[in-house]
Order: structure tokens, then C-alpha cells, then sequence
């Protein structure tokens, strides 16, 4: 957990202040904005494999807000030490300590709550594991479209992005049979039907799909999946089998990509942290999912990618170059499951490959709770950024009000699978108080603590729950908070995830919202924009108001898809 300042800005208890929109800046009709600022706080989960004090048993929580006691709780102890304050929202809790050394002497801890289960052998930090992995690969007649390749002695050969796909597969292959032996991989290929050929050592455990009725209905397909047997052969004794059968396919007729989507997510669903590699070249047309006979296509994949999500399986979707996918629609199995969405060139689909089998899963049903002071502080979630940006368009005094009920001291975020590139952030404000309440309080912020709560699944099935707690300092000057910056990149990928997430979920005018706060900041603190930012904010700003996710193009969706998991790597390369 890392503050995007040395400083907190506190604005005062009157709240924050606005600032009127230059025509240069002005993306909505709002007049006024709501002054951006540094209350952003980053959270970086590649945190979750690095060592730390670890504690054994249920943490000690606060009955009231669920704040777990931490090392500055010592300070809100009574003097018999029956009696704990919460520094979160004061209650009073009964304590029953024998000792100081009871508390936790740093400001990161980890709780185990459950230990590993023990059919498991797995060192918890160790990720060569027996997972599943599903190459879920498109042979419909599309992918026979022929692409030029460039050879050493500058001759240009002509192979077929299934082809293609093929080569950057057994590269795949191999490279795992060293790195990752005891991974259990399978394959699924779809055209017109489905055809399941798990580790392709034999062939009595090869499934096809082809009847009508059963490609249009999904629980039907998750009954098959579910009923194939789950005992693959490790990597080592099956590649050359699955090397054999992946050269050995070949295009043929349509493309029923739902249907092999939803086979091999349901297959794989049985073990945590398992991956599902899709690609393809073209639109569903047949089964579920379709995109041509199916008007519910939409509610589909968002059903899947939250029945994946829930499992801990991670999907990840390639699609090729100068195709229309539909991507808008597929390409939510991969967001909510925090898997890659990429559109590539074929032939650099084996660097493709690598790179998501490097960037593995290290913990699933991540969930991340943020807990600041009740009596000062409020977190800037997704709903009051949503009403806000309504309030200020509309510039209704009373709409601006009614903003305070919405303003909430703990808000959780479900993350589901995180790995190593995995980043979040979050907003802060200063609540606006009554006069009786500034009379009880003192005229100015001083230190206030923060606390993340990270309860997460380990790769060995060990669940564990990381609490840090850190103390901000505020200032009452804007200019030095800004002065003071600690991580531009944290405050880029806080804007960026944003306002992508708003046009993902077809808030196109929130994302805007965002844009003017961007801006404008940047204009007041003179940070220099990254050119990748500006571009986005060009694309975002060139859509209309009502533009729903679904109508984006495979490129569009793509550049938002990937800024909508920007974290602070991204802005420093």
C-alpha cells in the first residue's frame, strides 16, 4: 500500500472546493468540476508473494467497523488493557491481553486462517505447479486466411494463421515441459463443433460436441465437462502427444466459440488457479454465445466470466489482427477473471503466449478492503464517482448534498484472481462536517491511519489474510501535497483505471468526468501527461455520451481493456 504523496491534501471540512472547466478542458457541459487531488492510494498485489510476519489464528477486530488491531492500536489501549478504542471509528472494544508482545510489531502482517490442505506438497511461494491449463484453439475456415512470413534469408513464406497458431502452441509446450512439468495441459478445438482431446495420450477420453441442442444449452455442456475425468497426465509424459495432435488439426467449417468456452472453463473449474487460453479469429455464429442468433450473447459471457471469476480461473483471450471478434463481448471473460486480452499479429503469437504463462496467478478470491477514520475521512468508490459526475452536470445544489450519503469509511473490492502485475488503487476525501462537529474537532488534520485488508487464497490452497496499516500526514496546502508527489504513476494508473472502467460499464460521461479531473490536475501541479495517457483520453473523448461497451471495435476495446489494468509499470517504461 503506497500513498501517492508524502502529504494528504486536506482540503477542510467544507469539502472540497471546485474549479471552473477551461473550454480547452471542457468535455461535458458541466461549468464546474470537483478539484482533483493526491488523496490516491495504490495498492501493488505482487506484494502477496513476498515475505512478511506472519501470525497464526483470527486477528483481533474491532466489533464495530471489523479494523483489525495493529500496532499503532497501542496508543488507544487502556491502561489494564481490557479496553482498545478503535482509531477507526472509536468504539470501544473488550481486550483481553496479557502482553504487548500480543500486538503485531509491524505495520504489514499476514494472518494464516486456514493451513494448506494436506493432499498438498506445494512450498506456498513455489508456482511450478499441476494446475490445468486449456489451449482453447479456433480451426473454423477463417483461420485457413494465409499471412506472409519473413525468413532470415528475406524470403517470404506463406503459412495460415492456424498455422501460426500451431507453432506459437508447441513452443509453448516445450518451454513449459522445462519451466512448469508437472502442469497439466489439454486441448479443445471448435469450429462448427467442440472437440475435447484432454492430454491426447489416448483416445478413449476424447469428447465431440456436435448435436444442435446440446451446443445451445449451457448447462448441458457444463454436465460434459464436468464429467470428464479430471486425472490429465502431467506435462512431461503428455507433450508428445499433445505436440502431435496440435500439428495435426485442421480448419473446417464455422465457429462455435461459446459452446468450447464454456466447456473449458467448466472443465478446468475444478481446481483454483487453472488457465484457459482462447484464440481465435471471428465471431461466435454458432451455440451459445453467438453473436449472430443469440440476443442474450452479452449476459453469456458476463455470466461466464463471473462463474470463472468465482471458481479462480483465469481466461485469457487472443484474437488476431485486422479480425472483428466482437471482442467488447469476449473480451469481459477475460477482464473480470483478470486474465490478458490481446489483439496480435499471428506471427508474434508465441511471444503472446509466453507472456501470459509468465505472468501467472498467485492467489485467487482476492478480496481488498480499505478502512479509513469515520469521522474524517470518506473513500471515493464507484458509486459516488457515478452521482458526482450526475451532480456536477446537472449543477444542482441539492444533487451535490445528497453526495454525503454515499460517502463511506470501508469499501471492499472483489478482485478475484490477481498476479504479479495486479494493481489497484483508491480515492480519498475529507468529509464535510456539521458546525457541531468542527467545534469537537480540531481546525486542521494532523495524522490519520489507513488500513488495507487483503484475504486471499494461497497457490497451495492456504487461505491468509494481509493487514497493513499506515499513518498519513496532511497538509493544509494544496501545493505542497503536489510538490510532494511520490509516484506519478500511481496517480496516472489510478485515472486511467478509472475512467476505462467507466466506459467498460457504459458510463462514458462519468469517464469524461474523470478526464476534466485529470487535466485539470495536471495543469495546476505541471505534471507532463505520458503520451499513452493522452491518447486514451483522446479516445474516450471522441465517444458520445450514451456509447454503450458492446458497440466499441476489437481496437477500441483493446486499448481500454489493457489501460483498465494499467499500474505504475505501465506509465514507467
Amino acid at each position: 500500500m503506497q500513498f501517492c504523496s508524502k502529504y494528504a491534501y486536506d482540503y477542510g471540512f467544507e469539502g472540497s472546493d471546485e474549479e471552473d472547466v477551461e473550454d480547452e478542458h471542457k468535455v461535458t457541459t458541466s461549468s464546474k468540476i470537483r478539484k482533483a487531488d493526491t488523496n490516491i492510494i495504490s495498492v501493488n498485489f505482487d506484494e502477496l508473494i513476498s515475505t512478511n510476519l506472519m501470525f497464526a489464528g483470527e486477528p483481533i477486530q474491532c466489533r464495530k467497523c471489523q479494523a483489525i488491531m495493529n500496532k499503532t492500536s497501542q496508543n488507544n489501549l487502556s491502561k489494564d488493557r481490557k479496553i482498545w478504542t478503535c482509531e477507526f471509528c472509536y468504539e470501544n472494544n473488550t481486550v483481553d491481553l496479557d502482553t504487548l508482545e500480543q500486538f503485531p510489531s509491524e505495520e504489514d502482517v499476514t494472518f494464516l486462517l486456514e493451513p494448506a490442505p494436506q493432499t498438498s506438497h506445494e512450498d506456498v511461494n513455489n508456482f511450478t505447479d499441476d494446475k490445468y491449463l486449456i489451449y482453447c484453439i479456433d480451426i473454423s475456415g477463417s483461420m485457413d486466411t494465409q499471412v506472409i512470413h519473413n525468413t532470415p534469408n528475406d524470403n517470404n513464406k506463406r503459412m495460415t494463421r492456424l498455422d501460426a497458431v500451431k507453432i506459437a502452441c508447441v513452443q509453448n509446450l516445450n518451454a513449459l515441459k522445462t519451466q512448469e512439468p508437472n502442469k497439466r495441459v489439454s486441448l479443445v478445438s471448435f469450429s462448427e463443433n467442440v472437440r475435447y482431446y484432454g492430454d491426447a495420450t489416448k483416445t478413449n477420453n476424447q469428447l465431440t460436441i456436435e448435436e444442435k441442442n446440446v451446443l445451445n444449452n449451457k448447462e448441458k455442456i457444463f454436465t460434459l465437462a464436468e464429467n470428464q475425468k479430471g486425472d490429465l497426465k502431467s506435462l512431461r509424459d503428455s507433450n508428445i502427444s499433445l505436440t502431435q495432435r496440435i500439428k495435426s488439426l485442421n480448419t473446417e467449417g464455422y465457429t462455435a466459440l461459446g459452446p468450447a468456452l464454456a466447456f473449458s472453463v467448466a472443465f478446468v473449474s475444478r481446481l483454483p488457479g487453472s488457465q484457459v487460453i482462447l484464440c481465435t479469429d471471428g465471431c461466435a455464429n454458432i451455440g451459445i454465445g453467438s453473436v449472430e442468433q443469440n440476443l442474450n450473447a452479452e449476459k453469456f459471457y458476463e455470466d461466464l466470466a463471473n462463474y470463472a471469476k468465482g471458481k479462480g480461473i483465469v481466461v485469457n483471450v487472443i484474437t488476431m489482427e485486422g479480425t472483428d471478434c466482437r471482442l467488447a463481448l469476449l473480451g469481459k471473460v477475460a477482464d473480470l477473471t483478470n486474465g490478458s486480452v490481446n489483439v496480435v499479429n499471428p506471427l508474434d503469437l508465441g511471444k503472446q503466449f509466453s507472456a501470459i504463462l509468465e505472468n501467472r496467478c498467485i492467489a485467487t478470491d482476492v478480496k481488498a478492503k480499505l478502512i479509513v477514520n469515520n469521522r474524517y475521512l470518506y473513500i471515493r468508490d464507484d458509486d459516488l464517482e457515478l452521482a458526482e459526475a450526475k451532480a456536477y452536470e446537472s449543477e444542482s445544489i441539492q444533487a451535490k448534498t445528497e453526495l454525503n450519503k454515499l460517502k463511506k469509511s470501508i469499501v471492499e473490492r472483489n478482485i478475484g484472481n490477481a498476479n504479479i502485475e495486479t494493481a489497484i488503487t483508491f480515492e480519498f476525501g475529507i468529509r464535510k462536517l456539521s458546525n457541531e462537529e468542527k467545534e469537537q474537532s480540531s481546525t486542521n488534520l494532523d495524522k490519520l491511519p489507513f488500513q488495507l485488508q487483503i484475504s486471499y487464497t494461497m497457490p497451495n490452497g492456504a487461505k491468509a489474510l494481509r493487514v497493513i496499516t499506515k499513518t498519513q500526514e496532511f497538509t493544509k496546502e494544496r501545493s505542497r501535497a503536489e510538490r510532494e508527489i511520490v509516484s506519478k504513476e500511481s496517480l496516472f494508473a489510478n485515472y486511467a483505471q478509472k475512467m476505462s472502467n467507466f466506459v467498460t460499464t457504459s458510463n462514458v460521461k462519468a469517464a469524461k468526468y474523470k478526464i476534466q479531473q485529470i487535466q485539470k490536475l495536471n495543469q495546476n501541479a505541471k505534471l507532463e501527461l505520458p503520451a499513452v495517457m493522452a491518447e486514451n483520453i483522446q479516445l474516450v473523448s471522441s465517444m458520445h455520451n450514451t456509447m454503450r461497451s458492446s458497440e466499441l471495435n476489437d481496437r477500441e476495446i483493446n486499448k481500454i481493456l489493457l489501460f483498465k489494468k494499467a499500474n505504475e509499470k505501465f506509465f514507467s517504461k
